[in-house]
Parts: structure tokens; C-alpha cells; sequence
């Protein structure tokens, strides 16, 4: 299973989600909207909110990097999901970016 993630960072616009390797240990706990760890570029971690789950990540053959964990259970709920697209589609700013406005009033 794959995870389509957005880092809680300021990033270029045309960033939106990045894919993860959902690690077998938290296939059946992880849901769209909960905040996770992820590896990110040099960083040692981010914190980052799932978007979307799915069966086959979007480019093949790229190597994935895994999950580290669930930083909050229970999932933001779908209508700020959709917010913070809209947030970053209006004010041209990266989906991380329109996200970390919703993750800190949850």
C-alpha cells in the first residue's frame, strides 16, 4: 500500500503530495488526514498529512521511502482537507502550505 503525503513545509507551489511506502505494521491503522513522519529530502523527518491512500504509487520503479510513524491518530476531518486545497489552489501556494493552516487550528 501507498500513501500520498504532503509535507508541512514551505515548498514551490507545483509541489502538492509526495508517495510513501505504507510499512505492513500500520497497513491496517493509517487513513487519509492523520498527520505522519515521512523521510524528506535531506531532513531527517517532517511532519506531513496523508491525502490519499492507494494500491500502485504513481511513478513505478522510483524507489519509496516508508512511513516512520502516526504522529496523530485520529484523522482531520475530509471538509479541511478539501479547505486546504482550495487554500492552496486560491493563494498559489503549495498544498503543505494551505495544510499547515487547517493541521493548526485541529
Amino acid at each position: 500500500m501507498f500513501a500520498s503525503v504532503a509535507p508541512l513545509l514551505k515548498l514551490p507551489r507545483t509541489s502538492t503530495a509526495f508517495d510513501y511506502l505504507v510499512p505492513k505494521e500500520l497497513e491496517k491503522i493509517v487513513q487519509a488526514g492523520q498527520q505522519v513522519s515521512v523521510p524528506f529530502r535531506n531532513r531527517r523527518s517532517v511532519r506531513g498529512v496523508i491525502i490519499a491512500l492507494k494500491q500502485k504509487p504513481f511513478k513505478k520503479g522510483v524507489p519509496l521511502k516508508p512511513i516512520k510513524k502516526i504522529i496523530q491518530e485520529t484523522p482531520i476531518a475530509p471538509w479541511r482537507l478539501r479547505l486546504s486545497q482550495w487554500l492552496a489552489s486560491y493563494y498559489h501556494c503549495s498544498l503543505g502550505g494551505g495544510m499547515r493552516l487547517v493541521v493548526k487550528n485541529h
